[in-house]
């Protein structure tokens, strides 16, 4: 009887010898196999008459094994926000990332102040003007300082952008253009004498024709012109719209049986100490 267990007793108030109950193997607690008997069998008493009460409650046997793992619950719903934590130590220095690209160019600064004056440099060497470079080079032995002036024009062989005028020193070592070599400007000259007269040149194109000048004064009263032939016999005198007729003296007008006469529409007729005398007007 020791390796048996009761792992249930019936629902009921008093068990008899004969009621059914499952039992345990508990030399072999993972053995899941349930057995049925009746409690007269395990205590090994029947149900038959005489026999003895229950006996004592046996101690308590030992711990079973822990079953299995039983499958895992449902996830349970999130609990509220802890307290933010102490802060952590430092990490450590990351590795330094690659070049990133050139930002744009800044704005110009402002002019800085004027730096202050260097120092006296030493004493120059001099210069000696040997006189006009008519070839390239201006001398074949020169000594330290020596200038020359670049003829005009400037020799074949000479460095480009060389040009007359222009001063070269020798440093010892090459020639250098100083750039161009002048002298005070000087005082003008007297006045040349006066050329002779150069030949006459040709007629120029004719020119523009000049304003219409002023209406000069009258003249004097020419002589009395001859008698002129007598004219045909005429209906009258007719002076043209727009047109003046002057009498300068006397002007005499007939008409065959007082005839009028006229003097036309739109003309102007000028009376200069005279009268005229004819027929009716």
């Amino acid at each position: 009887m020791s390796n048996k267990r009761i792992s249930a007793l019936p629902e009921k108030q008093t068990p008899t010898l004969n009621d059914i109950v499952p039992i345990v193997d508990t030399q072999n607690p993972n053995n899941l196999a349930t057995k049925r008997t009746t409690i007269g069998a395990i205590l090994g008493l029947t149900d038959g008459g005489g026999g003895g009460g229950a006996g004592a409650t046996g101690p308590t046997g030992p711990r079973g094994a822990t079953g299995p793992q039983g499958p895992a619950g449902d996830t349970g719903a999130t609990g509220p926000q802890g307290e933010p934590g102490a802060q952590g130590a430092a990490g450590a220095q990351g590795a330094t990332g690659p070049q990133g690209p050139a930002g744009d160019a800044g704005a110009t600064g402002a002019q800085g102040l004027v730096g202050a004056t260097g120092p006296q440099g030493p004493a120059g060497s001099g210069v000696t003007i040997e006189g006009t470079a008519l070839t390239w080079p201006p001398a074949q032995n020169p000594d330290v300082g020596d200038m020359w002036l670049i003829a005009d024009p400037a020799p074949n062989d000479a460095p480009v952008g060389t040009l007359p005028g222009d001063g070269v020193v020798w440093t010892g070592t090459s020639w250098v253009n100083v750039g161009p070599i002048r002298g005070p400007q000087g005082s003008t000259g007297p006045a040349g004498v006066e050329g002779a007269t150069g030949p006459q040149g040709p007629a120029g194109p004719a020119g523009n024709d000049g304003q219409t000048g002023a209406i000069g004064a009258t003249g004097a009263q020419g002589p009395t012109g001859p008698q002129g032939p007598a004219g045909e016999n005429a209906t009258g005198v007719v002076v043209a719209a727009t047109k003046t007729l002057t009498v300068s003296n006397t002007m005499t007008f007939s008409a065959a049986d007082d005839a009028p006469i006229n003097f036309g529409g739109g003309g102007t007729v000028i009376y200069n100490n005279s009268i005229i005398d004819g027929g009716a007007y």
